[in-house]
């Protein structure tokens, strides 16, 4: 087992009042980092965020109907990447400022930078995994998604941090398919619960940079289980 650093925050983005937001508001978040972010160098996609929204909102004809806050968390390995974005988050705060979401203006709460966690290989999905190969959307029940996965881990660690998994085997243990409006269309993942055999600085990665691939556009943000 091993521990990470701090590399991830959460804030809450409080609506001045209940708001109707779009089915694709992940697209305004991602927006939002990208912008933050631009002249960095995202190759591999250095970051992963999940979004939630407050309970008993309303799902109507492709919008959320009586949304009152917004929870993001953001999670990176590289500093000047999570320096960037939870600074501009806390200059949003100290200005009483807000990001616009559909129908409603979204001011930012408090800001908590999580704490090292324990990390086993036991992981819970707080955003949709994605694996994909040749164009295709794979769930686990597809005999190519494990290597797809598994390869795509491979590759952003590579451009990442500059070296691979010494052993590396990913199962996923319960899921259930979800399909996501984002930038670039719909987008079919899966939520659940993830066991990951694999080196220290594997398991790290996977828990500071997130699990398959479209992560800067929010998927594969992973929690200790």
């Amino acid at each position: 087992m091993t521990y990470n650093t701090f590399v991830r925050f959460r804030t809450m983005f409080v609506a001045e009042e209940p708001a109707t937001v779009p089915e694709d508001f992940y697209s305004v978040f991602s927006h939002f980092i990208g912008d933050i972010l631009r002249g960095f160098d995202l190759e591999g996609e250095p970051y992963t965020f999940s979004l939630r929204l407050s309970p008993g909102v309303r799902y109507t004809e492709g919008t959320f109907e009586g949304v009152r806050f917004i929870l993001m968390r953001f999670s990176s390995g590289e500093d000047d990447v999570f320096n960037a974005v939870i600074d501009a988050v806390v200059r949003l705060k100290d200005r009483w400022e807000g990001i616009r979401v559909g129908s409603g203006n979204f001011r930012v709460g408090d800001i908590t930078v999580d704490p090292p966690v324990r990390i086993k290989g036991s992981f819970v999905t707080l955003s949709p995994v994605v694996a994909e190969s040749e164009g295709r959307f794979l769930m686990p029940d597809d005999p190519d998604f494990a290597p797809a996965l598994e390869e795509s881990v491979r590759r952003r660690m590579g451009v990442l941090t500059g070296s691979k998994p010494s052993y590396l085997t990913v199962k996923v243990e319960e899921y259930a398919e979800a399909e996501v409006p984002s930038l670039r269309g719909k987008v079919k993942g899966f939520v659940g619960r993830i066991k990951v055999r694999a080196d220290k600085a594997t398991l790290n990665f996977l828990y500071e940079y997130g699990m398959g691939s479209r992560t800067a556009d929010g998927f594969g943000m992973l929690e200790v289980d």
